[in-house]
């Protein structure tokens, strides 16, 4: 079953229940859960939104700003056996995800997990901006679009009996990284806020923060900066791989999860040996910025 609900909207299209093809939870030993996924209509997002849908029934509800998208993706997990509404949403926006919330809430009763993804990047030298807007943009949809949609999903996650919230962060969160200042800025902003509510919060809701390194999607292409500016998808990590490691942390409840090797030597060097760290990522980030060009 898909269900189709737009920012502001109080209807949604329904399509009947044998749609859907039936599946026994295997996982959560019967429980059914619901979860939110920003983000959710391409990338990282549409991945994880799929690697949910295979591996278990569940009630998907998929949040991004376009409504198209978002339908491809449902059509998608909904032949996967998934009952999935999708609901247009500018996490930027505070009202929308409120709107976001209080939908779910109608369509399926209840909230049981958050997966908060979505999110813009840059590509250019801070020397080089000339409109410093861009920071704002970062910061409102990587930084406030999670808290803000955090903030009034946390009432419901609080009724569920296995609630979780799974946050995307960035190897940009961990360490410095050039041509992203306004990225990691606003992705240091993350792991604080998220860090810090861990602590307010306990093991009551349960927080999962997850930093991939270069994933092959289509955030690169979209990135603020110049147009041409195209990084080379080689060695990159695939969206699926991605969204498997992250299902897979958060299913073991961990606290934080690096994905790659190399983002895991750096985050665990970097106090010892911060000037070489600083070096070698200097190094790789020119290098992806060479083969772009």
């Amino acid at each position: 079953m898909e269900k189709d609900s737009g920012v502001g909207e109080e209807e949604y299209t329904s399509y009947e229940p044998e749609d859907s093809v039936p599946r026994d939870d295997a996982v959560n030993g019967g429980f059914v859960p619901v979860i939110v996924i920003t983000g959710a209509s391409s990338g990282i997002g549409e991945a994880i939104a799929l690697q949910y849908a295979s591996s278990r029934a569940c009630q998907l509800v998929l949040a991004a700003r376009s409504r198209d998208k978002l339908k491809a993706v449902a059509i998608k997990c909904r032949k996967l056996g998934c009952e999935v509404a999708i609901i247009p949403t500018d996490v930027s926006k505070p009202k929308q995800c409120k709107f976001l919330i209080k939908e779910t809430i109608r369509i399926f009763g209840r909230l049981d997990y958050l997966v908060l993804n979505a999110g813009v990047s840059m590509h250019i030298a801070f020397e080089e901006l000339k409109d410093l807007e861009i920071f704002h943009k970062l910061i409102d949809t990587n930084y406030f679009g999670y808290v803000y949609t955090t903030h009034f999903a946390l009432p419901f996650l609080r009724k569920s009996p296995q609630p979780k919230i799974v946050v995307i962060g960035s190897l940009s969160g961990e360490t410095g990284v050039p041509l992203r200042t306004g990225y990691c800025g606003s992705k240091f902003a993350v792991n604080g806020f998220f860090e810090a509510l861990r602590t307010e919060l306990g093991p009551a809701v349960p927080i999962t923060i997850v930093s991939p390194g270069y994933v092959d999607t289509e955030i690169r292409q979209n990135a603020y900066g110049p147009k041409d500016f195209n990084p080379a998808s080689g060695g990159m990590m695939s969206p699926k791989r991605c969204a498997e490691l992250i299902v897979e942390a958060a299913d073991q409840r961990r606290r934080k999860v690096v994905l790659t090797l190399s983002g895991k030597l750096a985050y665990a060097l970097r106090p010892f040996v911060p000037d070489i760290i600083d070096m070698l990522v200097k190094r790789k980030a020119h290098q992806k910025k060479k083969a772009a060009l």
